[in-house]
Protein backbone atom coordinates (compact mmCIF):
# COMPACT_ATOMS: atom_id res chain seq x y z
CA UNK A 1 0.00 0.00 0.00
CA UNK A 2 1.39 3.39 -0.92
CA UNK A 3 1.88 6.04 1.70
CA UNK A 4 0.05 9.32 1.18
CA UNK A 5 -0.79 12.38 3.21
CA UNK A 6 -1.86 15.94 2.52
CA UNK A 7 1.38 16.54 0.58
CA UNK A 8 2.30 13.26 -1.09
CA UNK A 9 0.16 11.79 -3.83
CA UNK A 10 -1.09 8.28 -4.41
CA UNK A 11 -2.34 8.82 -7.95
CA UNK A 12 -0.44 10.55 -10.70
CA UNK A 13 3.21 10.50 -11.85
CA UNK A 14 3.33 11.58 -15.47
CA UNK A 15 5.62 8.71 -16.49
CA UNK A 16 3.25 6.15 -14.99
CA UNK A 17 -0.16 7.85 -15.40
CA UNK A 18 -0.76 6.24 -18.78
CA UNK A 19 0.22 2.76 -17.56
CA UNK A 20 -1.73 3.11 -14.31
CA UNK A 21 -4.82 4.37 -16.11
CA UNK A 22 -4.66 1.70 -18.82
CA UNK A 23 -4.21 -1.03 -16.22
CA UNK A 24 -7.14 0.32 -14.24
CA UNK A 25 -9.42 0.68 -17.26
CA UNK A 26 -8.63 -2.84 -18.47
CA UNK A 27 -9.94 -4.12 -15.14
CA UNK A 28 -13.25 -2.36 -15.77
CA UNK A 29 -12.69 0.44 -13.27
CA UNK A 30 -14.23 3.71 -14.41
CA UNK A 31 -12.38 6.13 -12.14
CA UNK A 32 -10.44 6.59 -8.93
CA UNK A 33 -11.41 8.11 -5.60
CA UNK A 34 -8.38 8.99 -3.54
CA UNK A 35 -8.52 9.94 0.13
CA UNK A 36 -5.31 11.93 -0.40
CA UNK A 37 -3.90 14.32 -2.97
CA UNK A 38 -3.09 13.62 -6.62
CA UNK A 39 -0.45 14.97 -8.96
CA UNK A 40 -0.05 15.29 -12.72
CA UNK A 41 -3.64 16.45 -13.09
CA UNK A 42 -3.11 17.65 -16.68
CA UNK A 43 -1.99 14.17 -17.75
CA UNK A 44 -4.86 12.51 -15.91
CA UNK A 45 -7.39 14.89 -17.50
CA UNK A 46 -5.85 14.25 -20.93
CA UNK A 47 -6.49 10.54 -20.42
CA UNK A 48 -10.14 11.33 -19.57
CA UNK A 49 -9.96 9.07 -16.52
CA UNK A 50 -11.95 10.55 -13.61
CA UNK A 51 -9.87 10.99 -10.46
CA UNK A 52 -11.40 12.57 -7.36
CA UNK A 53 -8.90 13.54 -4.69
CA UNK A 54 -8.63 15.83 -1.67
CA UNK A 55 -6.40 18.18 -3.60
CA UNK A 56 -3.37 18.53 -5.81
CA UNK A 57 0.32 18.29 -4.93
CA UNK A 58 3.55 18.40 -6.87
CA UNK A 59 5.23 16.01 -4.40
CA UNK A 60 5.24 12.40 -5.55
CA UNK A 61 4.60 9.25 -3.57
CA UNK A 62 6.83 8.26 -0.71
CA UNK A 63 6.43 4.49 -0.85
CA UNK A 64 6.58 2.74 2.51
CA UNK A 65 5.35 -0.60 1.23
CA UNK A 66 4.65 -2.28 -2.07
CA UNK A 67 1.56 -4.29 -1.21
CA UNK A 68 -2.07 -3.36 -1.27
CA UNK A 69 -5.41 -5.03 -0.83
CA UNK A 70 -8.30 -5.53 -3.20
CA UNK A 71 -11.93 -6.01 -2.18
CA UNK A 72 -11.41 -4.99 1.42
CA UNK A 73 -13.41 -2.45 3.44
CA UNK A 74 -11.86 1.02 3.56
CA UNK A 75 -12.81 4.48 4.73
CA UNK A 76 -12.74 7.55 2.52
CA UNK A 77 -13.07 10.79 4.41
CA UNK A 78 -14.33 8.81 7.38
CA UNK A 79 -17.12 7.17 5.34
CA UNK A 80 -17.07 3.35 5.21
CA UNK A 81 -16.77 1.88 1.70
CA UNK A 82 -17.21 -1.86 1.28
CA UNK A 83 -16.52 -4.10 -1.72
CA UNK A 84 -19.49 -3.90 -4.10
CA UNK A 85 -20.67 -0.47 -2.93
CA UNK A 86 -21.65 1.93 -5.69
CA UNK A 87 -19.72 5.20 -5.71
CA UNK A 88 -20.95 8.17 -7.71
CA UNK A 89 -18.63 11.15 -7.97
CA UNK A 90 -18.45 14.52 -9.66
CA UNK A 91 -16.81 17.85 -8.93
CA UNK A 92 -19.36 18.50 -6.16
CA UNK A 93 -18.60 15.44 -4.10
CA UNK A 94 -18.82 11.69 -3.71
CA UNK A 95 -21.86 9.58 -2.85
CA UNK A 96 -21.44 6.08 -1.42
CA UNK A 97 -24.42 3.78 -1.87
CA UNK A 98 -24.19 0.53 0.10
CA UNK A 99 -24.54 -2.42 -2.26
CA UNK A 100 -27.62 -3.77 -0.51
CA UNK A 101 -29.46 -0.43 -0.87
CA UNK A 102 -28.15 0.92 -4.17
CA UNK A 103 -30.78 -0.54 -6.51
CA UNK A 104 -33.66 0.49 -4.20
CA UNK A 105 -32.31 4.04 -3.87
CA UNK A 106 -31.75 4.40 -7.61
CA UNK A 107 -35.21 3.04 -8.42
CA UNK A 108 -36.89 5.39 -5.93
CA UNK A 109 -34.88 8.34 -7.26
CA UNK A 110 -35.80 7.55 -10.86
CA UNK A 111 -39.52 7.35 -9.95
CA UNK A 112 -39.27 10.65 -8.08
CA UNK A 113 -37.58 12.27 -11.09
CA UNK A 114 -40.38 11.15 -13.45
CA UNK A 115 -43.02 12.43 -11.01
CA UNK A 116 -41.23 15.75 -10.48
CA UNK A 117 -40.91 16.40 -14.22
CA UNK A 118 -44.59 15.59 -14.77
CA UNK A 119 -45.66 17.93 -11.96
CA UNK A 120 -43.43 20.74 -13.27
CA UNK A 121 -44.99 20.35 -16.72
CA UNK A 122 -48.42 20.68 -15.10
CA UNK A 123 -47.34 24.05 -13.68
CA UNK A 124 -46.19 23.19 -10.15
CA UNK A 125 -43.21 25.13 -8.81
CA UNK A 126 -40.06 23.36 -7.74
CA UNK A 127 -40.23 24.98 -4.31
CA UNK A 128 -43.74 23.51 -3.85
CA UNK A 129 -42.62 20.06 -4.90
CA UNK A 130 -39.54 20.05 -2.67
CA UNK A 131 -41.35 21.89 0.13
CA UNK A 132 -38.31 24.19 0.23
CA UNK A 133 -40.28 27.21 1.49
CA UNK A 134 -41.81 25.16 4.33
CA UNK A 135 -38.41 23.75 5.32
CA UNK A 136 -36.80 27.18 5.30
CA UNK A 137 -39.61 28.66 7.39
CA UNK A 138 -39.25 25.83 9.93
CA UNK A 139 -35.50 26.40 10.15
CA UNK A 140 -36.00 30.11 10.69
CA UNK A 141 -38.56 29.45 13.43
CA UNK A 142 -36.15 27.10 15.19
CA UNK A 143 -33.14 29.42 14.87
Amino acid sequence: MAYADELRRVHGDSMNSRKTTLSTELRGIGGAIVDAVATDIAEIEELEFPVYARGVSAITTKALATDGEINTPVQVGGVPVNPGDLLVADVNGILVLPQELASKIIEAREKREVWTRAELQKGASLSELTKAAEKLAAQLRNA
